[in-house]
């Protein structure tokens, strides 16, 4: 019960950045869009979707729930094909060519658009807590780990400049309760409360928070 109130509650908050960052609605495509959650909420606030989905079984989920077709690779969409904003939610770390990507990002978005990107950051609190047995490294489905410093050099390379980053603190209680887990075999709750507290807080000053979202714009 808590995990549905916490993600109807992201979900909605994520249609709401996307809606200041367009100054309303417009044309939205997410990549890695699994079963369609974001999309949905998206659509029912107004915006055209598109989504791209590289698991079939997610991919067919996603399309009955959405009824409209998703793709199955970046390469699929239509040529010329340009949006308002490009959403990766805890995508990015799975793809094994960042560049090509990153550089396809770019070709895909309007000149005014933003590219949303949430990843995990392995330089937190929980991240240095947990050591190995971080559940966020998640490897080998993770090919990559980023800190601010490195994704934001990643998109400078590719023509784009942060405009804005936001902490993403249900993440830090999350990861905690999977790492503990990982660590003892077993979920420690109290523990992970404590270290999620601890990192959220840590945060508020450094900005290392255990998930974070960046909001690109083209340079």
């Amino acid at each position: 019960m808590v995990y549905r109130l916490v993600r109807n509650y992201t979900l909605q908050g994520k249609v709401n950045l996307i809606n200041k960052l367009n100054s309303g609605v417009g044309e939205v495509l997410d990549v890695g869009c699994g079963t369609g959650s974001f999309l949905l909420a998206s659509q029912d606030a107004g915006w055209k979707i598109c989504g791209v989905e590289p698991d079939v079984d997610a991919r067919t989920a996603a399309e009955a729930k959405l009824k409209v077709p998703i793709k199955h690779s970046l390469e699929s969409l239509e040529a010329g094909r340009k949006f308002d904003i490009i959403s990766m939610w805890h995508v990015l770390e799975h793809m094994p060519d960042l560049n090509q990507v990153v550089a396809q990002l770019h070709a895909l978005l309007t000149d005014k658009g933003s590219v949303v990107i949430a990843v995990p950051n392995c330089a937190s609190y929980d991240a240095d807590y947990y050591k190995s047995y971080w559940a966020a490294y998640d490897v080998p489905r993770h090919f990559h780990h980023f800190t601010p410093d490195t994704i934001v050099a990643l998109f400078n390379k590719h023509g784009f400049v942060l405009a804005n980053q936001k902490q993403m603190p249900f993440d830090a209680f999350y990861i905690s309760m999977l790492s503990s887990k990982y660590q003892t075999g077993k979920t420690d709750y109290m523990e992970s409360v404590q270290v999620g507290l601890k990192s959220n807080s840590k945060a508020s000053q450094s900005g290392q928070s255990s998930s974070i979202t960046y909001l690109f714009k083209k340079a």
